[in-house]
């Protein structure tokens, strides 16, 4: 399921783990396994904009790892959380859960899941207008992306950043342009095609 939603094939993500919104399926696996399946499944009804089925199951798979002691993924659903509150426009609360992902992390490193929520915190400053908090959240993802071997977050933090550049800093279009030009490379070998399309189309 997470392999095909990095591709955004949704649909088919949704396919392989829809079946786990029956409770009955649910109900033989193991609480640790369970806030996982819960996790993914918010993921998926995030990205298919389902949002209030998203939510309810972020919010079920962080009390299950809350109960298991399980940082990681507590910081993976809060994560999710914010994600999905940027799409409704929910700053604010993107902003809080986002900060609350950064925050159990200091006992559970995972470089490229903070690397995702930096990008996000990037996103929301974007969007509120804040260009050089953006473009300094967008920096601090790409320093702790670099060497990830997942090549389409590298790209889709590269693109951000141009773009960022490009719409917030008027006078640095040619630095704006590298960072989209990076993108390209990265996204055309990760098989990214919508971030790519964006990409050419930012260029």
């Amino acid at each position: 399921s997470k392999a095909l939603e990095e591709l955004s094939r949704y649909e088919e993500a949704h396919q392989v783990i829809g079946k786990y919104e029956d409770a009955r399926a649910l109900s033989g696996l193991l609480p640790r396994t369970k806030g996982r399946v819960k996790l993914r499944l918010g993921w998926v009804n995030s990205f298919l904009r389902n949002h209030p089925k998203a939510i309810a199951s972020l919010n079920e798979a962080r009390r299950l790892f809350l109960e298991h002691g399980d940082d990681l993924g507590v910081s993976e659903a809060a994560y999710a959380l914010g994600r999905t509150y940027i799409e409704i426009n929910e700053f604010r609360i993107a902003r809080d859960h986002l900060v609350a992902a950064t925050n159990v992390q200091r006992t559970a490193l995972d470089r490229e899941l903070l690397a995702q929520i930096y990008r996000r915190l990037g996103m929301v400053d974007f969007s509120e207008g804040a260009f050089t908090s953006s473009k300094e959240h967008y920096l601090k993802a790409l320093e702790l992306a670099e060497g990830s071997r997942n090549i389409n977050l590298i790209g889709g933090i590269l693109l951000d950043l141009g773009t960022t550049i490009f719409r917030g800093f008027p006078g640095e279009n040619s630095e704006s342009a590298r960072y989209i030009e990076r993108a390209i490379g990265y996204l055309d070998k990760g098989g990214h095609k919508d971030h790519l399309a964006l990409a050419y189309n930012n260029l």
